[in-house]
């Protein structure tokens, strides 16, 4: 009979070493992070070169990405809100005409 072979298996309590880019990165660093993303031009600035760069932490990188997405979809919803908000407006100004023949 065969036994299975052995495998390494590294603790689940061990983390990278301090300075890979696997390192995983504290609360505070979010905060921070996401205060200088939301900054509106230079933020996005920011976010675009850590979402799209090849270096750095991959926590970093990943939430640089996660708020790109989130500005695209923002940026989205605004568009399709104003055009919404433009034909309903227009509608109501060709009621007013009809109504009070003005």
């Amino acid at each position: 009979m065969q036994s299975a072979p052995a495998y390494y298996q590294k603790p689940a309590d061990e983390r990278p070493p301090k300075g890979s880019k696997y390192y995983p990165m504290s609360t505070i660093g979010y905060i921070g992070w996401m205060i200088l993303m939301n900054i509106p031009i230079l933020g996005w600035i920011v976010a675009s070169i850590l979402a799209f760069g090849s270096g750095g932490s991959v926590n970093r990188r990943n939430l640089a990405r996660a708020i790109l997405i989130f500005i695209v979809l923002a940026i989205i919803g605004i568009i399709v809100s104003t055009i919404m908000f433009w034909s309903v407006i227009s509608q109501l100004s060709d009621v007013i005409q009809v109504d009070f023949g003005t």
